[in-house]
C-alpha cells in the first residue's frame, strides 16, 4: 500500500446506515428514519436481497447482520498461520498519502491480471478478495472464509518480489501518466527495473546488474537498516509510502530519497557495496 500499501488489507463493500431506527424483515412500514420527505416506507423489498444470500450468509434478522451480511470479511493477519506477509491494504486508516490513493484508483481500473504486476512490485505477498475469477494466474488461494458476510478468499501471490531490492534499470517521468505508461509495458521488470519521478538518479542501465543485491539488517517501526550490494550504481527499493520528510543515509551521508513506481520510495546508491539507515518519521 505503505504501499499501495504492502502487506496490508482493506474490508470492502458498504453497510448501511440504519442507526435511529428498528428494522425488521417484514413488508411493513417502518418510521423513524428522520428524512423529509420519506417519513414511512417499506423495508421488506430493500433487504430481501440480503435474506436471500445474494450480499453473503445473515444468521439473524437484528440490524449488525444486516450490515454483516453485505461486508466482505477478513482480517489483514489472516495469512500469518500460512507464513504469508500482511495482507494488503489500499487504503489503511492514516497510512495512507496522495500518492497511494493514485495508485489504488489505478488498481481499481485493473482486472486482476493487470494489478499484479503493481502488487508484486509493491512487495505485496498476499492478498483477500472476494471478486478473483477462479484460476487466475499468479493468485494461489489459501483459505476461504463464508461463515458470515460476502465470502472471501485469502489468496497468495506466486512468486513475490521482495520489498526491499536494489534495482538497476531506473526511468525518468515527468508525470505520473508518464511514469504509469512506463511501468506497464511489457518489457519494464519490476524486479530490476523503476520508475521515478523528476530525471534518473544515474545513467546507463541498459542490462540488469545480476551482482544487484540488499537485504534488511534491521527494522522497525519508522526505520530500516539495509545492506546492498552491486557492480554500478542503483536504486534501492524501499515498499514503504514515499513522503517528503523521509531521511536516508548511505555510508552516513544524507541522501535524498525519490518517488518510486508512483507511490513507493527509492533511495540512489553507488558501485560497490553500502550500507543505508531510512529514518520515515525524523
Amino acid at each position: 500500500m505503505h504501499a499501495l500499501l504492502p502487506r496490508h488489507f482493506r474490508v470492502e463493500g458498504g453497510g448501511q446506515q440504519l442507526a435511529g431506527t428498528h428494522c425488521n424483515n417484514s413488508s411493513r412500514p417502518v418510521e423513524g428514519f428522520g428524512v423529509a420527505g420519506l417519513g414511512r416506507f417499506h423495508l421488506g423489498k430493500d433487504f430481501d436481497a440480503v435474506r436471500r444470500g445474494l450480499f453473503g450468509r445473515i444468521v439473524s434478522d437484528d440490524v449488525t447482520s444486516l450490515v454483516l451480511a453485505q461486508q466482505t470479511q477478513g482480517w489483514a493477519l489472516a495469512g500469518e498461520t500460512h507464513s504469508l506477509r500482511y495482507a494488503y491494504d489500499p487504503d489503511p486508516d492514516g497510512s495512507y498519502t496522495l500518492l497511494n490513493r493514485m495508485a489504488n484508483d489505478l488498481l481499481s481500473q485493473r482486472d486482476w491480471p493487470g494489478r499484479l504486476k503493481w502488487l508484486r512490485a509493491a512487495g505485496v505477498g498476499s492478498l483477500i478478495a472476494s471478486d478473483v475469477v477462479p484460476g487466475t494466474p499468479g493468485l494461489v488461494p489459501v483459505a476461504t472464509e463464508k461463515e458470515i458476510g460476502v465470502p472471501v478468499t485469502l489468496y497468495a501471490i506466486a512468486s513475490p518480489l521482495p520489498g526491499v531490492r536494489r534495482l538497476s534499470r531506473v526511468f525518468g517521468s515527468k508525470s505520473p501518466r508518464e511514469a504509469v505508461a512506463r511501468f506497464d509495458r511489457s518489457d519494464f521488470d519490476p524486479g530490476t527495473d523503476g520508475v521515478v519521478s523528476g530525471d534518473p538518479p544515474f545513467e546507463g542501465g541498459g542490462v540488469p546488474d545480476t551482482d544487484a543485491a540488499a537485504r534488511v539488517v534491521a527494522e522497525g517501526p519508522d526505520a530500516l537498516e539495509i545492506e546492498t550490494s552491486g557492480s554500478r550504481a542503483g536504486l534501492l527499493h524501499v515498499d514503504r509510502s514515499f513522503t517528503p520528510r523521509i531521511v536516508a543515509r548511505v555510508n552516513g551521508a544524507v541522501a535524498r530519497p525519490v518517488p518510486l513506481d508512483l507511490h513507493l520510495t527509492g533511495i540512489p546508491v553507488p558501485p560497490g557495496a553500502s550500507r543505508v539507515s531510512v529514518d520515515l518519521a525524523p
